[in-house]
């Protein structure tokens, strides 16, 4: 069936963790694909979506309609290692993390949109951001590769690494609810100034 050219599409991906990934791999596609879309009718916004091409150009100017939100407290996003080769397409939109000089102005406005949102205390603490790092970092320097990491010793490693963190507290910083208490922290030091 022929399109009727006479009809404006617009293409929105979005979604969160896996849904973030797949919304990113449809936007790449989507501009790569003329027939189906140009870059001026593709808009993708990605929230805590892992690592998912190790593509040589995914950050090329051609996946700049792909804006992918990120809390620098999130362990997924740094999933699958960038050492190993894996990124994702577009631009990475980094939220407030600790050591940035907006996290102090902030962390209270996040904490009071949590608590409005959520009823309860948001359980992020500025610690976060540390021990994600550490985390990725031990398994890079275990494991130089995806394949090295799932081999028996590689897992042990694994094993041995998630260990030494709290899962549960950490995987706070990956809810949708804590990057939508971060985006409204960052809306209302945005409508202030």
């Amino acid at each position: 069936e022929q399109e009727d050219p006479g009809i404006e599409r617009t293409y929105l991906f979005c979604g969160h963790s896996r849904g973030g990934a797949v919304a990113n791999l449809l936007a790449s596609y989507a501009d790569t694909v003329s027939a189906l879309a140009t870059a001026d009718d593709v808009r993708a916004y990605t929230f805590a979506t892992p690592n998912c091409t190790s593509s040589a150009d995914a950050r090329e100017a051609a996946y700049d309609n792909i804006f992918n939100v990120l809390n620098p407290a999130d362990l997924v996003p740094q999933l699958p290692l960038a050492s190993w080769g894996y990124e994702r397409y577009g631009r990475d939109v980094w939220l407030p993390g600790e050591g940035d000089a907006s996290f102090s102005a902030l962390e209270g406005a996040m904490g009071e949109s949590y608590l409005k949102t959520m009823g309860n205390e948001s359980p992020v603490e500025p610690g976060d951001r540390a021990v994600v790092e550490r985390f990725a970092t031990r398994v890079g320097e275990r494991a130089g590769s995806f394949d090295e990491l799932v081999s028996p010793a590689g897992l042990v490693e694994l094993a041995g690494a998630v260990a030494q963190i709290d899962v549960v507290h950490l995987l706070a910083n990956h809810y949708p609810n804590t990057y939508v208490a971060w985006l409204d922290a960052l809306r209302t030091e945005n409508c202030a100034t």
